[in-house]
């Protein structure tokens, strides 16, 4: 498992870097960065294809963000691996639910639906996604000062995201995700050669 397991934080790294190019360009016009909800929902019964595309490019991101987990968790004791992968996995749970949402209704913006598909992927999977790495953090023996500094750093953005998310602050999501996309895909290269 730990042989198969050995290319995680690349894949990881990787598809987080199409998942926030994606943002850009299959996403935005319908997402918080769009406009006013009239706007967005205009977009987005323009461009169903690549409202879908996008959100299934974040769903691959998500696993392999499972999987770079699984690739951290063979480091670090094994009852506090299991505990940050279970948490993992159901932000998973949530992030696809969410998702799935956004896939398959389509729903407008402002809409009941809409509100319940972002809690879904960007509160509660992003929340535990973020609680399963302060987990691994904390329990990681021997990871370099400025590699836990940096993780802090990931896990206040993915706080912050989670937060924002929460209180409908389209303004801080947007702030909140470049930060943490920012922040999160080099520290995963880094992380991947550091703990080996």
């Amino acid at each position: 498992m730990h042989r198969r397991l050995s290319a995680a934080p690349w894949w990881c790294a990787v598809l987080h870097a199409f998942g926030a190019i994606g943002t850009v360009v299959f996403l935005r016009g319908g997402s918080e960065a769009g406009g006013d909800v009239g706007e967005r929902a205009a977009w987005l019964a323009a461009h169903p294809a690549q409202w879908r595309t996008g959100w299934l490019i974040w769903m691959a991101a998500a696993m392999s963000l499972l999987a770079f987990y699984a690739w951290w968790a063979a480091r670090v004791p094994r009852r506090a691996a299991v505990v940050a992968l279970v948490v993992a996995a159901a932000g998973l749970i949530c992030d696809f639910a969410g998702e799935s949402i956004f896939i398959g209704w389509m729903p407008a913006p402002g809409g009941s639906l809409y509100r319940t598909a972002s809690l879904l992927t960007g509160g509660a999977g992003n929340g535990l996604y973020t609680l399963a790495g302060i987990l691994l953090t904390l329990v990681t023996p021997g990871m370099p000062s400025f590699l836990r500094g940096w993780a802090w750093l990931v896990w206040a953005s993915g706080a912050a995201l989670t937060l924002a998310t929460i209180a409908d602050l389209p303004a801080a999501v947007i702030a909140s995700s470049a930060a943490l996309m920012a922040l999160f895909i080099p520290w995963v290269v880094v992380t991947g050669m550091r703990l080996r």
